[in-house]
């Protein structure tokens, strides 16, 4: 995931690591160390997502990295793929965030596949609430109506999106 936040940062502009740190932060819907960061940005370069030049800014040295074409190719597939809840609570936000690089359609169908596969959940959570309802204590079934109810806020707020109501 952080390479695509990288990725998404640079497509806006060039940015030294210090200064994806601090978008980062800015944010607050997704965060990474700088023991993260640079790692991640020396295995981009390596692998030809971006570039880097040194410059000089207030007598100091400053790496600053700019996104490549394969980068862009990459950022964008990734961007056009509906989120997957389960597989991050914050992909969906900050694919949201980054959604301005893709053409309406393409929102669309992303957004309206993951409304799709998040009633899918909504619905599985509901049919296990009903299978296990009797057997569960009361902090199992908070935790259960909880995660149920996270999800049919998730997919609702994406409906309201789609219906441009932001």
């Amino acid at each position: 995931m952080l390479e695509y936040v990288i990725e998404g940062y640079l497509m806006e502009n060039d940015y030294s690591g210090y200064d994806i740190k601090q978008n980062m932060e800015s944010v607050k819907f997704f965060n990474a160390s700088y023991g993260s960061i640079y790692p991640a940005l020396k295995r981009m370069e390596a692998d030809g997502l971006i570039s880097s030049r040194e410059i000089v800014e207030g007598g100091k040295y400053k790496r600053v990295y700019s996104i490549k074409k394969k980068g862009r190719e990459q950022f964008l597939s990734w961007l056009e793929k509906s989120p997957n809840i389960i597989k991050s609570d914050n992909e969906h936000i900050i694919k949201t965030f980054f959604y301005k690089y893709l053409p309406e359609e393409k929102v669309k169908e992303s957004v309206a596949g993951f409304i799709k596969s998040t009633n899918s959940l909504v619905r599985r959570m509901e049919v296990l609430e009903s299978l296990l309802g009797k057997n569960l204590d009361s902090y199992e079934r908070a935790a259960l109506a909880f995660q149920t109810d996270q999800y049919r806020f998730i997919r609702d707020w994406y409906r309201r999106f789609l219906d441009k109501k932001y």
